[in-house]
């Protein structure tokens, strides 16, 4: 037997129940609430430095993280006060001067109320780009 022919559209219409409401457009489906916002990294001492501010009751979905080292140090980073990554080398002899993450189908979903922090072992320019939603 044939497969079911599926129709192919270039809208997507999403019923809300609640509302007794159909909706159509077109939507972001790698984006969980399609308000893509984006924070600067821009450091250059050793140290914690909070990159995106949590608010108590938002939570903070990273998409992708891109980033450059202007000389050796460790990256790590955080959900708050809790590591979500070991020291990542960056920038010495044979380690990479940067990386580009792309996490936009499965983002990674910080804590309520919890701040992204990047932690930098040495003073060196760390340069670069975090996108994300916060709802």
């Amino acid at each position: 037997m044939p497969p079911i022919p599926v129709e192919i559209a270039d809208r997507i219409s999403v019923y809300d129940p609640v509302k007794d409401t159909w909706y159509e457009g077109t939507w972001n489906l790698f984006s969980l609430d399609s308000i893509s916002k984006y924070a600067a990294i821009n450091l250059n001492t050793a140290g914690n430095h909070t990159i995106i501010e949590g608010t108590t009751g938002s939570v903070i979905r990273i998409t992708s993280i891109i980033l450059t080292v202007g000389g050796e140090t460790n990256i790590t980073l955080y959900d708050g006060p809790t590591p979500i990554s070991g020291p990542m080398d960056f920038g010495g002899s044979s380690e990479p001067r940067g990386m580009v993450s792309n996490f936009a189908a499965n983002p990674l979903r910080l804590s309520n109320g919890n701040s992204l922090i990047i932690n930098s072992s040495a003073a060196v320019q760390v340069s670069g780009i975090v996108c994300y939603t916060q709802k």
